[in-house]
Formats: C-alpha cells, structure tokens, sequence
C-alpha cells in the first residue's frame, strides 16, 4: 500500500510538470503539497505496524519497531494463528 502511494504520487509530480511547464511555481507548489501528504501517510503507516493490536483481544502486540514477538503476551494469539 506504500509503496504504490509512494509511485501515485510520483506520477503526480510527473504530469504536474507535464502540464504545466509555463508555471514554475504551480510545480514547486504541488510538489511540496504531495511531499506533505506522502510524509503523513508514511507517519500513519509506521504508527499502524509499531502499534498494532492483538486481533483476538486487542491489546498492542509485543515487539519492536523492527519485529514483533511471536505471541500476544496478553492472551497467547500467536502469528499466523488460524483458529484459537
């Protein structure tokens, strides 16, 4: 999801120059507001993985901001588990 937000907002950029070469500052403008929003969606999408919930009794689920553990040390949920 990133990653193809991050290629959108490329091509955005591309043909913002594409169809305005006369305006300089219409370009700056509109990359500098797709800069802002890809930086907030990057925020949000790291916030989502560092705080992710438990799906079975959604307390944040253990781990770092490289791996989670294995398991819910609330309630035992492993990952990848398919029935309780």
């Amino acid at each position: 999801m990133h990653m193809g937000f991050t290629i959108l907002t490329g091509f955005g950029s591309m043909l913002g120059v594409h169809f305005a070469k006369k305006s300089a500052m219409e370009i700056v403008f509109a990359f500098a507001v797709l800069s802002v929003i890809t930086y907030f969606h990057w925020r949000k999408s790291r916030d989502r993985f560092l705080h992710w919930p438990c799906p079975r009794c959604g307390a944040e689920w253990p781990g770092d901001k490289n791996e989670k553990d294995r398991a819910c040390k609330v309630c035992g949920l492993r990952l990848g588990q398919e029935t309780p």
